[in-house]
């Protein structure tokens, strides 16, 4: 099943951006964003299993054509894993170690802004979004995994979610725009929907909103 997910989510992202865009490659004018390089360094909090996991990314985009650009991202940030060492009915002892997870994928940005406004220096960007990749805990302790806790009537219950190092997708659609103060640096924000959690995770967010630094090349 959740390999069928992420196949329709990568088939629905890529015909969604691929209608949009192939007219316009094809009949539109020119514009700044063909040709000019992109780097992002961004900051992100979501929901990940009932605790707020901060993730630290950078970016690198190359404009393809007048309204397209793509490119590749990287980033890292920190998770709990927990390991249960003593289990009743009304308590638990564990023991909790913070390891780092990191992220990587392919990003694909659709610039709306250049069918209205002709070549040249402009100081905003407004564009569609669209990412694919995935995330990996690295180096994970023997025995600890990721739990949350219930009650099934006689007791609390650890619920164990059997995050490993192996990589798990994550992918996003989405919308952002940025603003250049100056000549090539400025601030962006994103808002994405999709998945950015492990794929076993009983409490997740699939909302993100991501923002920083930009800079135009």
């Amino acid at each position: 099943m959740k390999i069928t997910t992420t196949i329709k989510a990568i088939i629905a992202v890529t015909l969604t951006f691929s209608l949009l865009t192939i007219p316009l490659i094809m009949f539109g004018q020119e514009s700044y964003i063909k040709d000019r390089w992109n780097i992002k360094l961004g900051y992100a909090k979501y929901n990940e299993i009932g605790d707020f996991e901060s993730t630290l990314r950078i970016e690198l985009n190359y404009g393809i054509s007048d309204f397209l650009e793509t490119g590749v991202y990287f980033g890292a940030g920190m998770i709990d894993l927990q390991k249960i060492s003593n289990l009743t009915t009304n308590s638990i002892s564990m023991k909790i170690e913070s390891r780092t997870h990191i992220g990587y994928g392919v990003n694909l940005n659709f610039h709306i802004l250049p069918l209205f406004i002709d070549e040249g220096d402009y100081r905003f960007d407004l564009y569609l979004a669209g990412r694919f990749g995935g995330k990996t805990v690295l180096n994970i302790p023997e025995g600890y995994s990721r739990y949350y806790f219930g009650n099934d009537g006689n007791g609390i219950v650890p619920y164990e979610y059997n995050i490993d190092s192996k990589f798990d997708p994550e992918y996003a659609v989405g919308t952002g725009a940025s603003f250049y103060p100056l000549y090539h640096m400025g601030l962006f924000a994103e808002f994405y929907y999709g998945k950015f959690h492990f794929s076993n995770d009983y409490y997740r967010d699939n909302f993100m909103l991501r923002y920083g630094l930009s800079f135009k090349f």
